[in-house]
């Protein structure tokens, strides 16, 4: 089954290859993914494939088989990101500032040849198929979106994959348990009194509590959470200050934190806002530590990421089908879970020749090998196919 799914893909590798290429110079920011859903609809309207648009920028392709079984749903994300493209490549985005940094671009294209391929083998199969084509990935809780819609409440178990760029082509990374972590945003306001620079004693200098706590935050990690716990804090935008001879009197951080564990998370937090009280009270400055939930962790469910492994050694051949390593990156995929069970795979997508898709996810000259598309889009269809299937 998977090896005629691979067959077929592989006979739309140029068609492939130029849908992604037309996605990729036309990016969109989260939220705004209208043009995007107007090209996805009509490429399913193009091939008679049934589809769902319960928002401008959300659309859901519904494929069933000609006989009962199971739903199954894949998720592609569809949003750019704010990132001014470094390439020469003539599919270049055509939007200043904005750019397919994190491959959504892939992630759709192989999506929509996954639904054709399934609509187009409907009478030999069992089941439902559900494509969701997902706004706001990137922090901005577009899965919650799609699942506040209804679309996906009939769906038994989800699927969703990543181009990985320290993966070669024709290799993908499955298997169950911790995939990818949770992801907060923090925000810290550091209040002080601004003063002549001359004159430090008689301010209360915001800029050295912030500077004091980004030190501090960096061993809420290494002496308060468990060795063996994975876990990431990281301060990653500074501000304050606005001329050379005045002592700052208010100072922002801006940052990220990462874990597996919800224990472990509301630990950290609880440990940052004490920090962060302290240090600035020993400037004699208060700080305000604001947190913003992006998503959970991704644990993928053990029965479907042994499924979706099986699929995987057909498409990719026995040796090229490894378990996953834990990463620190989120994904709201993970929301999903509230709704049923799922896996998420990595698809390997640097060339042999070092050529392409090297550079890391968010980078201003991110690229990757097309030759990973069509075993992505084969995987898919694949994946979704056996597991509707099994329940005729």
């Amino acid at each position: 089954m998977a090896n005629d799914y691979l067959a077929l893909a592989n006979g739309y590798a140029q068609e492939l290859m130029d849908m992604r290429r037309t996605l990729h110079m036309y990016p969109e920011a989260m939220h705004h993914e209208v043009e995007t859903n107007r090209r996805i609809r009509e490429f399913l309207d193009q091939h008679g494939i049934a589809h769902l648009s319960p928002a401008e920028n959300i659309t859901v392709a519904v494929l069933p088989g000609d006989h009962g079984g199971k739903v199954a749903g894949i998720r592609c994300d569809t949003d750019a990101l704010e990132v001014v493209e470094q390439s020469d490549v003539p599919f270049r985005s055509t939007r200043p500032g904005m750019m397919h940094a994190c491959g959504h671009d892939g992630h759709t294209a192989m999506g929509l040849f996954a639904a054709r391929m399934l609509h187009e083998r409907r009478a030999g199969r069992a089941g439902t198929v559900k494509l969701i084509f997902q706004p706001a990935e990137e922090g901005g809780k577009g899965a919650l979106k799609v699942i506040d819609t209804g679309a996906a409440d009939d769906v038994q178990a989800f699927f969703a994959l990543h181009v990985w760029p320290t993966l070669p082509t024709g290799q993908l990374l499955v298997s169950p348990g911790p995939v990818c972590a949770s992801t907060d945003r923090f925000t810290v306001k550091i209040t002080g009194a601004g003063g002549h620079g001359a004159y430090p004693e008689r301010s209360a200098d915001a800029l050295a509590a912030a500077a004091a706590l980004v030190t501090q935050l960096q061993h809420v990690v290494s002496r308060f959470v468990p060795a063996m716990e994975p876990c990431v804090v990281s301060v990653c935008s500074f501000h304050a200050g606005n001329r050379w001879n005045v002592i700052a009197g208010e100072a922002g951080l801006e940052g990220t934190v990462r874990t597996f564990s919800n224990d472990i998370r509301d630990q950290v937090l609880a440990r940052m806002e004490e920090v962060a009280h302290h240090v600035a009270q020993a400037h004699r400055c208060t700080a305000e530590l604001t947190l913003f939930s992006i998503c959970g962790p991704i644990i993928n469910d053990e029965a479907m990421a042994t499924l979706a492994a099986e699929s995987a050694r057909e498409v990719f051949g026995q040796s090229s089908v490894h378990p996953q390593a834990p990463s620190m990156i989120g994904d709201d995929f993970a929301e999903f879970s509230a709704i049923a069970p799922g896996a998420y795979a990595f698809l390997g997508i640097a060339s042999p020749d070092g050529m392409l898709g090297q550079r890391p996810l968010h980078h201003q000259q991110f690229s990757l090998d097309e030759n990973a598309l069509p075993l992505g889009a084969a995987w898919l269809a694949a994946t979704s196919d056996r597991f509707a299937g099994s329940g005729a």
